[in-house]
């Protein structure tokens, strides 16, 4: 539910957005589709920017960013899907 609703952005540089994946253990693979690397191309640079991404990780549900890391169970309050 949550790889439907949530896109992450974060960059392999960036440690809380390391823990944050590891924080989503198995459940990290439905996001690689959904994690846009700020650090990476010159096409995610720029989308971070257009969304004004500013601190990483960040998260963007259902249109609202959330800033810093999340615990799975802030996640799914912040989605709607269950934990």
């Amino acid at each position: 539910c949550l790889a439907e609703k949530a896109v992450m952005y974060g960059a392999e540089w960036c440690i809380p957005c390391k823990r944050q994946k590891i924080s989503l253990g198995d459940g990290w693979n439905y996001f690689k589709h959904k994690y846009v690397d700020c650090s990476g191309t010159e096409l995610e640079e720029k989308l971070c920017d257009d969304k004004g991404v500013n601190f990483l990780p960040t998260w963007e549900i259902d249109g609202n960013f959330y800033e810093g890391y999340k615990t799975i169970k802030r996640l799914s309050e912040l989605s709607g899907c269950e934990y």
